[in-house]
């Protein structure tokens, strides 16, 4: 009776060992790793560095991306009248832009994958130009290489090539990393991490992670008060750079 009693065990546990590997491969391919994930703005925040690092099977390149939510946007046109002054002409819509958008790849993209794949995946800023419906009036599409180049200068858009790091940990297996840099200007919110990999001109999503950036009590409070309490604001403003500037003074007498 015994006999025949283990048998039956053995299989089962048998049978149940593929659905057990394949779940550990899935946890692992979408293992993403963010240091920090959790990022506080005080008064004196000037950015921050990140790093993501994530496992996957071996493939032919990496792209991680930050994203912040998706904002409408609207942009002031400037043009010539009477053939010598500039001014503004117009405005420019986007229904959809995201308040950041950090792009990293172990190699350039487009030798890793076509360009309807990184449409497709939503990858790059030809990606991002693709989402503007066609036939807009205010040529939102035909500008918007002046809109990345805005957000570039605020480093709230970038997109670096061979910035991923791609090392073998065996059995088929490699670990990305990837470092980024938050830029004093990302506004406070969540964001998402999300890592990719490609083969063979294909690429999958492999996992995501959040990020939270939260200002501190001091700088809600004087946020707060700049947005509901302007006359206030200005008078505190006024305040701080008067003790800021006794305090300097103070300061190179005793040094004198």
């Amino acid at each position: 009776m015994m006999l025949p009693r283990l048998a039956s065990t053995m299989m089962m546990i048998l049978s149940l060992l593929p659905a057990i590997a394949s779940a550990r491969a899935g946890s692992r391919s979408g293992c993403v790793l963010v240091d920090p994930d959790n990022v506080q703005i005080g008064i004196f925040y000037s950015g921050r560095k990140i790093r993501v690092k994530a496992s996957t099977p071996a493939c032919e390149g990496v792209v991680m991306r930050i994203t912040g939510p998706e904002e409408p946007l609207v942009l002031k046109k400037k043009g010539k009248k009477y053939g010598f002054l500039w001014m503004n002409v117009g405005e420019v819509h986007y229904e959809a832009v995201p308040t950041l958008y950090l792009l990293r790849s172990s190699r350039k993209l487009e030798e890793m994958a076509t360009s309807e794949t990184l449409k497709r995946l939503k990858i790059g800023f030809d990606a991002l130009k693709a989402q503007i419906p066609a036939g807009s009036k205010d040529g939102a599409k035909e500008l918007f290489g002046e809109l990345v180049k805005l957000k570039q200068k605020d480093h709230l858009f970038s997109c670096e090539a061979a910035s991923v790091e791609l090392n073998a940990t065996g059995n088929g297996w490699q670990e990305a990393t990837g470092r980024f840099a938050l830029p004093a200007k990302t506004p406070a919110g969540d964001y998402t991490v999300d890592v990719f990999r490609f083969q063979a001109g294909k690429g999958e999503l492999i996992g995501t992670a959040p990020i939270h950036l939260e200002r501190t009590s001091i700088v809600s409070f004087i946020a707060s008060l700049a947005a509901n309490h302007g006359l206030l604001y200005g008078c505190f403003a006024v305040a701080m750079a008067v003790l800021a500037g006794l305090f300097t003074g103070f300061i190179f007498g005793r040094l004198r």
